[in-house]
């Protein structure tokens, strides 16, 4: 998973389409968005971005619902990609 729109030493072969991941920690986000692109095929993520939630204040209406949102979330773009072949002479 990286930010940038390709992966330094390697080429994207296909663009599988947009896929995130939402969770109560970073860490749950990321895994959630990893399963969804390899249940696509994807064996990377590209263009990826962060959020967050704001938290409900004790007491707050949406507190008082049960909602807590999902805290965190992430998505990008799933892709298959292969190293780049090696460049001549090296």
């Amino acid at each position: 998973m990286v930010t940038t729109e390709g992966i330094a030493g390697f080429v994207v072969e296909r663009v599988l389409g947009m896929v995130w991941g939402e969770g109560h920690s970073r860490e749950l986000a990321v895994a959630d968005m990893t399963r969804t692109a390899q249940s696509h095929g994807g064996n990377a993520v590209v263009a990826s971005r962060w959020g967050a939630d704001a938290q409900p204040a004790p007491g707050d209406e949406v507190e008082r619902l049960g909602h807590r949102g999902r805290d965190h979330f992430v998505y990008g773009t799933a892709v298959v990609v292969r190293p780049a072949p090696a460049a001549a002479g090296e």
